[in-house]
């Protein structure tokens, strides 16, 4: 897989966007730049005059070549199509300013007239270590900018109506989780920005399991990498196992997280689980056998498994009392794993 830069103007990424997201295009003098694009390859979308990142696609088909108008211009004949991994408007970007020191190319400090002739020419292919920083940053930002959205349109709900909002199902998620670690008597970390609303949605108060902080658990980048987890349960000052909850943010965010922790630490016994929405099972099936993961140490669809909303919730009920005696470990039963028989 490789890296390429596309480059757009607020006007083409917005007619992008509108027109489904699902080509885009380049000048004829680029024709055979946009040749060597594989499938699977990512093209990290620029946006000039904004000095700022607004998503990543990944080719799904060839380059071909075509008059017809696209975006209302016949400036682009060059053809890709693509589906969008990240996709923010324009105004959301993530800004040039936030990679300081991160590329190659924009070391500390670098005025952008030093570093703009690397943000030209599209496609052009990008270094490796590069495009992996902007797709890591595009990744966490999104998030971020999902959960500013939720907020800002949100109303202060009720108490009987807080879980009933698509985000509140993410939310319901980590406090049921949260709950069935607790029982089992592990501790149990969520990241501090979530803390508040899952101590609100857990119908029975473990507040104490909740830890306040994090114990150094590992070295270096592995730790922080821990501590965006959603949830995790701990005994002993282990970690017993490792949930990333999917509810509408993107599968491949929670999974980078995994493959980041099995790439640190190649002999990590640490039960790793994504939970998503049935709907979503062939979206983490896709996701978690891709070639990226499948060279890991460990490829991560052998060590992380699945877990749907809807089994994860009935397994609680049925549980109920019975849970006091459930093993921690015992969670694995449940989950579905997408790696080779």
């Amino acid at each position: 897989m490789e890296y390429y830069l596309d480059v757009f103007t607020p006007g083409t990424w917005g007619a992008f966007r509108e027109s489904g997201a699902m080509v885009t295009g380049f000048s004829k003098s680029m024709g055979s730049r946009a040749a060597s694009i594989e499938v699977g390859d990512r093209l990290l979308c620029y946006l000039k005059g904004t000095i700022g990142w607004v998503g990543a696609l990944e080719a799904t088909g060839h380059s071909s070549v075509s008059d017809e108008p696209l975006w209302g211009t016949s400036n682009f004949p060059v053809r890709v199509p693509v589906r969008p991994l990240i996709s923010l408007p324009a105004e959301l970007h993530l800004p040039m300013s936030s990679l300081e020191g991160k590329l190659s190319y924009y070391p500390s400090p670098m005025p952008p007239k030093m570093y703009a002739s690397h943000l030209q020419g599209s496609p052009r292919r990008m270094r490796r270590d590069d495009g992996e920083a902007v797709f890591r940053a595009l990744l966490a930002h999104e998030d971020g900018v999902r959960r500013l959205l939720d907020s800002a349109s949100a109303e202060v709900p009720s108490a009987e109506d807080r879980l009933g909002r698509q985000d509140s199902r993410h939310t319901e998620m980590q406090a049921l989780l949260a709950e069935w670690g607790a029982t089992t008597g592990c501790n149990v970390w969520v990241p501090r920005s979530d803390r508040a609303r899952v101590r609100a949605a857990m119908a029975v108060p473990l507040h104490d399991s909740l830890l306040a902080d994090l114990p150094l658990l590992f070295g270096g980048r592995a730790q922080s990498t821990v501590e965006n987890i959603d949830v995790l349960w701990t005994r002993g000052g282990a970690v017993v196992a490792a949930f990333e909850v999917e509810h509408s943010t993107s599968i491949y965010s929670g999974l980078l997280r995994m493959s980041d922790l099995v790439s640190s630490i190649p002999n990590i016994t640490i039960a790793l689980y994504i939970v998503a929405p049935e709907a979503r099972r062939s979206a983490v099936r896709a996701e978690i056998t891709r070639p990226t993961f499948a060279t890991l140490p460990r490829p991560l669809a052998d060590v992380c498994g699945f877990i749907s909303y809807e089994k994860l919730s009935v397994e609680f009920e049925m549980l109920g009392s019975r849970l006091r005696n459930f093993r921690p470990e015992g969670i694995k039963d449940i989950a579905e794993y997408f790696g080779p028989a």
